[in-house]
């Protein structure tokens, strides 16, 4: 940067030590505006005064806390990602006499403190870090937190005020980034992370939960590690399989995954480099699209600068949704709450690019993506020819050496010899993987990799049409040739929360046979995405699935609350319901990376660690890397502002790493509300209804309803403003109920509306509260502002229930009906909330939690109801019905429907199925 430059971003006040000085007051808390966020990353930053500026407020903040408007999980992770990712000179003299001066702190009352000090103080004295980040990096939970996760009945998810210092999330990252860069790297990495493993045995006489949870994330990182690049050394292999095989006869999860990891070593020493082609032919098992370069993210082992670039595809002059470069990449599609501050600080962060139906509008992000554009830009879900042609060249350099010849003859040859040549070397691994012994497979390589070479060198002389893949590889092939994986591209949908529901006339009038689910924003942007994919499965060749073709994943992440999930569950219901031949090859895989309140994600963070670390704690920390964006509106920012910093990219990885390395699945239960405005004649309707739940044929769906908007917010103490679906009248405590005529006459027993939810479902006090919050519009008061207000008057419906009830294997024991009562609350739970009443529930199970907390008038009375004598029950149905005259609220994953007479919950026999980096078993 030229003086004239750096003077005049001091006269701007955007001097490191300035910005620092504008972030770190109890006004700003930390935060900066966009503008300023990107000069400072993109010319401002001095790494060395940036790292002094932080350890100052890190005093002060120990000193005195709270006079820095941060939080000191802010400053230390803050040093973490400053002391491992950014270029500080060596020994600088200041920060030596802190570390120095640290050493004479008690720095006991917060100890992330001591431990990333300890590392900053590693770093600049120029010693290896390996060891002590693979210590730290394995070691997911201290003991104190493992006393507290002992309990899952008192400690069933994660809370806000669980989420501890995120400094650790860093560890894995760096790793990632010395292995990448160099392979003698990666072989300590893994001969460190094996030697750790030796040690779990005795660990385990001491701290048993510790052990387990270390064992886990060794076992990823092997897996991990292992498939970046080949493993020639035969020793290490050897050594690693009799660690590992002590480990096979745990009970699950450990054992087998354990048992997938001897796997990987065993066909690792048969064909040196199996992993990792193994994770390549998953890439392959995604599309590409023609994207804007910046909306991409390829894992490098560049800078955290430059990880936005792709040097896989190559970039061309293209159209992005505005101008500028182009590249082929793997879309995840990232559904947002566009009214949620705190999504759009992260948004903004990482730069990520926006899809738009339309023309581009202007609110500060700078990458556009158009839908329609999108569906023309796709290249087919397969592995681009040039990463095909690299994947060859380090198959014969594993096992041999490349020549010159070798080269030219690889650059010779058109994209489809390249498939030609590919597809004969991966015939003659999986040959070889077919061997029982290591030698034999080895002999059996060496002999088809000749055949291979030959029939390279054959192709490339004949290639007579001048079209060859030169252009794609790079001008210097790598020492290893070991390519990079497809670039993945994070792609924001902006959506809302609200629902639009068909009367009983208008499902005649469309012919459906069903009561068809309520149509939410998210249904018509994933609608499209659905056709893009089709169109490039038609134009490729690839995936009906159902003929024994391979299926596309299709990668979406839900980014936002309970609410937000909600939305998307009914988007894909709706799917399932009535177009199931969108789903037709395609595998959808959903991602849960909470920047906001999401009680499901808080279920995975308590029981996959990895995953806490790795993706809940940064996602749900307030303000992860300081200085931290404030989010903008309206900013309007001109193209070339749209730069990735080093924070925005870090995050971008983190989500990478989560859709590339979580390779299990929970598959969460989605269930049916059915619910009638006026409840049928004929007392309780009879369980079943099948047709609600399944796909069928008949109508279009596009007939007018009903539409209500939803504001944001979460159960219980916090901001969330329930919703009226405009479905009837009544104020949802006894009186009223008069909801039309829908359900009446010979339809009655045909509920009014269908509903899916996979969390929860709350009758009584909850959605009452959230009601009268949204008509008097208190929605950003809490609870006890709301129950002492002068017109609050909570009078508990009288309600009958029936339910089935189920013994701990969900086999049904007896329906059960109860006499009319007068309940507080009534909650039917499939996800677990710390201070429910209920029995933890699990979302894979094959039922529900029911707790009735009957009114003190219904106790004193001593009445007969079961729900009073026995209030916890394990359920698979359960029917809710009115007293004559009566109606009551219902809400579903936060989110308020009603007021209804009748309601009947069951199974849809569907599942969500969400990722997860370990598994997660009853």
């Amino acid at each position: 940067m030229s003086k004239r430059n750096k003077k005049m971003l001091q006269m701007m006040g955007l001097r490191t030590e300035d910005v620092l000085a504008s972030c770190f007051n109890t006004r700003a808390n930390g935060n900066i505006k966009r503008s300023e966020y990107q000069m400072f990353w993109g010319q401002a930053v001095n790494d060395t005064e940036y790292l002094e500026g932080v350890l100052k407020r890190l005093a002060a903040s120990m000193d005195k806390p709270g006079s820095q408007g941060v939080s000191l999980e802010s400053l230390v992770q803050t040093i973490q990602f400053i002391t491992l990712f950014l270029d500080v000179k060596a020994k600088p003299r200041k920060v030596m006499a802190f570390v120095s001066d640290w050493a004479k702190r008690d720095s006991s009352s917060f100890p992330p403190a001591k431990e990333v000090v300890r590392m900053l103080s590693h770093r600049i004295e120029g010693s290896d870090v390996i060891g002590p980040v693979i210590i730290g990096c394995s070691t997911l939970h201290s003991v104190a937190e493992f006393q507290k996760l002992a309990g899952p009945n008192s400690y069933p998810t994660y809370i806000d005020s669980d989420i501890r210092s995120g400094e650790s999330v860093f560890l894995y990252s760096y790793l990632v980034k010395r292995a990448l860069a160099n392979p003698s790297d990666l072989t300590q990495i893994l001969q460190n992370t094996v030697n750790k493993m030796l040690t779990l045995p005795q660990q385990m006489k001491m701290n048993p939960k510790v052990a387990e949870t270390t064992q886990l994330a060794l076992l990823h990182m092997c897996k991990s590690f292992l498939s970046m690049m080949p493993l020639s050394d035969p020793g290490l292999l050897k050594r690693a399989i009799t660690t590992v095989s002590a480990f096979y006869l745990w009970p699950k999860p450990f054992g087998s995954t354990a048992r997938d990891l001897l796997l990987m070593l065993k066909e690792e020493g048969k064909v040196p480099g199996q992993a990792m082609r193994a994770k390549f032919d998953r890439e392959a098992h995604t599309a590409e699209f023609d994207l804007p370069a910046m909306a991409s993210y390829s894992m490098s082992s560049k800078s955290a600068d430059d990880d936005s670039s792709s040097s896989g595809a190559g970039a061309g002059g293209g159209g992005g949704g505005n101008g500028g470069p182009t590249v082929g990449a793997r879309p995840t599609f990232v559904f947002a709450e566009e009214a949620d501050d705190n999504v759009l600080a992260f948004v903004q962060t990482m730069s990520l690019a926006h899809i738009e139906d339309h023309e581009a509008k202007s609110d500060g992000t700078s990458v556009y993506v158009k839908l329609d554009q999108f569906r023309h830009a796709c290249t087919g879900p397969s592995l681009p020819a040039a990463t095909r042609a690299m994947l060859v060249l380090n198959l014969l350099a594993t096992n041999g050496r490349v020549s010159a010849e070798d080269a030219a003859a690889m650059r010779g040859l058109s994209k489809k010899q390249v498939a030609q040549v590919y597809n004969e070397a991966m015939r003659v691994v999986d040959d070889a993987c077919a061997q029982e012994k290591p030698s034999m497979a080895r002999h059996q390589l060496s002999e088809g990799l000749v055949v291979v070479r030959n029939k390279m060198e054959q192709l490339a002389k004949e290639n007579a049409s001048g079209e060859t893949i030169d252009a794609q590889l790079p001008s210097k092939l790598p020492e290893s040739m070991v390519p990079e994986l497809p670039p993945i591209a994070h792609l924001v949908l902006n959506t809302r929360n609200s629902y639009k529901f068909l009367t009983k006339d208008d499902i005649r009038i469309a012919c459906f046979k069903f009561v068809p689910y309520p149509t939410t924003p998210i249904l018509e942007r994933l609608e499209k995405i659905l056709d893009c994919y089709q169109c490039s499965m038609l134009s490729s060749g690839a995936g009906t699935g159902g003929d024994g073709t391979t299926q596309i994943d299709l990668r979406l992440i839900v980014s936002g609350t309970n609410q937000m999930l909600h939305n998307m569950v009914c988007a894909y219901m709706s799917i399932i319901q009535q177009q199931p031949h969108r789903l037709k090859g395609l595998r959808p895989r959903f991602y849960l990376v909470p920047m906001q309140r999401n009680y499901l994600a808080s279920w995975l963070a308590r029981h996959d660690s990895w995953y806490n670390r790795h993706v809940y704690v940064p996602f749900r920390s307030k303000q992860f890397v300081l200085p931290w964006i404030e989010a903008e509106r309206g900013a309007g920012a001109e193209k070339d502002d749209a730069t990735l910093s080093p924070p925005g990219a870090f995050l971008r990885g983190l989500i990478s790493s989560y859709v590339r390395d979580a390779q299990c699945e929970v598959d969460v239960n989605i269930y049916n509300c059915e619910a009638w405005i006026r409840a049928p004649k004929k007392g309780f309707a009879r369980f079943g209804h099948a047709e609600s739940t399944r796909s069928a044929g008949g109508g279009s769906g596009d007939a007018d309803g009903m539409e209500i908007k939803v504001s944001d917010g979460d159960d219980g103490s916090n901001n969330d403003d329930g919703a009226n679906n405009g479905a009837g009248s009544g104020d949802g405590n006894g009186d009223g109920g008069d909801g039309g005529n829908e359900g009446g006459g010979d339809d009655d027993e045909t509920p009014d509306h269908v509903v899916p939810f996979v969390q929860r479902l709350d009758v009584g006090l909850v959605p009452y509260v959230r009601e009268f919050a949204r008509k008097h519009g208190l929605g950003s008061s809490n609870w006890e502002e709301i129950m002492h207000h002068k017109d609050f008057a909570y009078r508990a419906p009288e309600l009958e229930t029936q339910f089935t009830k189920v013994d701990m294997d969900g086999n049904a024991l007896s329906t059960v009906t109860t006499s009319s009562c007068s309940y507080t609350t009534l909650l039917l739970s499939n996800v677990p909330r710390r201070g429910d009443k209920c029995s933890v529930p699990h979302p894979s199970a094959e039922w529900m939690e029911l707790h009735a907390a009957a009114t003190e008038a219904a106790r004193k009375n001593k009445s007969q109801n079961v729900l009073v004598a026995n209030p916890t029950q394990h359920v698979n149905r359960l029917t809710i019905r009115a007293a004559a005259g009566h109606s009551f609220y219902i809400r579903l994953d936060g989110q308020n429907f009603g007021p209804y007479q009748q309601v009947r919950i069951s199974s849809t026999g569907h599942k969500l199925p969400i990722q997860t980096f370990f598994p997660i078993s009853l």
